[in-house]
């Protein structure tokens, strides 16, 4: 039994790993990511430069900023990273803002949890607790074009390169994507995700002297209201190498509407845009030690599918992520766990 899985996000690493552990007889599966690395928006980023002559790397968490779980199949994974350092509890001083309002605590009973030196922890821990002889992952591998001939799929990279015959097909993709793929043989399937929508988002990322006035903010993370550019600002839930912090390390997320309208512009001018909007929401005049910024195209969904995941029978097809029922990291690992059930069910009549 062949198995490839196109897209190396959360969801796909979440059905590899529960679907190779699970085997019942010999499986082989490969998995294609189009980007230099694993884990979707689950990333952090590692930024060198040099402050007073001293050379410092910094790791951001630029992508989601952490996770919160609530079914019992994500509460074990997260037992299970915490028991092995992989994971920890982010600070529950995390605030709400509303301009020209104090800032409120939210509500500090809901745990969110972080990679311990970043979110890239998590998937390499997925990742690397796979055992399986017969498991290939290829990053740097965009996969164009698939079709189905004698009851396999054939799978094509960027070159129409031929990379091999599967008897099933997991796309672990955003949705629109994935309705490009799914047309020419599920055209009503294809329609409907088409429909899914998901935000796109720039991280900012920047580090300023302690003494600050922006370093007196006394929250990890604000949650922000009523600003047209800015969602969400934390403070220092990233990680220096080596040798302790020198000074405070921030990453600020855009809105989806600012995201949608600025994705494309310069990363100049969507610093200059964002950073503006920091001074006029904390009333600082921020002279960054160094700043950076990522751009995500698929980031947030705002509509859903309405399942789980999506898996496909007659055609040995599926799909998971995210988008498909939930907006949570959560709802991505659950999405990839219960489709490898599926498969896992659909193997075991073969």
């Amino acid at each position: 039994m062949t198995t490839a899985i196109i897209g190396g996000g959360i969801s796909g690493i979440s059905f590899l790993k529960n679907y190779i552990s699970k085997k019942k007889s010999k499986k082989s599966v490969r998995l294609y990511e189009g980007s230099n690395r694993l884990g979707g928006r689950i990333s952090s980023v590692d930024r060198g430069f040099s402050i007073d002559g001293q050379d410092v790397t910094v790791r951001f968490n630029a992508g989601a900023q952490y996770f919160t779980v609530s079914d019992s199949v994500t509460v074990s994974m997260l037992q299970d990273m915490i028991e092995h350092d992989v994971v920890r509890e982010m600070p529950s001083n995390i605030g709400v803002m509303n301009i020209n309002e104090p800032i409120k605590l939210v509500d500090n009973t809901i745990k969110r949890y972080v990679g311990m030196a970043g979110q890239a922890d998590i998937v390499n821990y997925l990742v690397s607790h796979i055992q399986q002889p017969d498991l290939h992952i290829q990053v740097n591998t965009r996969i164009m074009d698939i079709s189905r001939e004698n009851n396999k799929w054939s799978l094509y990279d960027c070159n129409n390169h031929l990379l091999g015959l599967y008897d099933n097909v997991i796309l672990s993709m955003p949705p629109k994507e994935a309705s490009s793929i799914l047309n020419k043989f599920h055209p009503e399937l294809s329609q409907k995700t088409n429909t899914v929508q998901m935000d796109p988002c720039v991280s900012l990322l920047f580090c300023t002297p302690k003494n600050s006035k922006l370093g007196n903010l006394k929250y990890s993370g604000l949650f922000v209201n009523n600003s047209e550019i800015i969602r969400w600002v934390s403070k220092n839930t990233c990680y220096e190498i080596g040798q302790e912090l020198p000074f405070d390390c921030w990453v600020v997320h855009t809105t989806g509407v600012w995201s949608s309208k600025y994705i494309q512009a310069s990363n100049s001018e969507c610093t200059q845009l964002i950073l503006d909007e920091v001074n006029n929401l904390f009333g600082a005049l921020v002279q960054p030690l160094y700043i950076d910024i990522v751009k995500y195209e698929n980031s947030i969904p705002t509509t859903v599918f309405g399942e789980p995941y999506i898996w496909d029978e007659e055609t040995k097809l599926g799909m998971c992520g995210d988008w498909c029922n939930t907006q949570r990291v959560e709802g991505a690992l659950m999405s990839g766990y219960l489709l490898s059930q599926q498969l896992i069910k659909s193997d075991h009549f073969m």
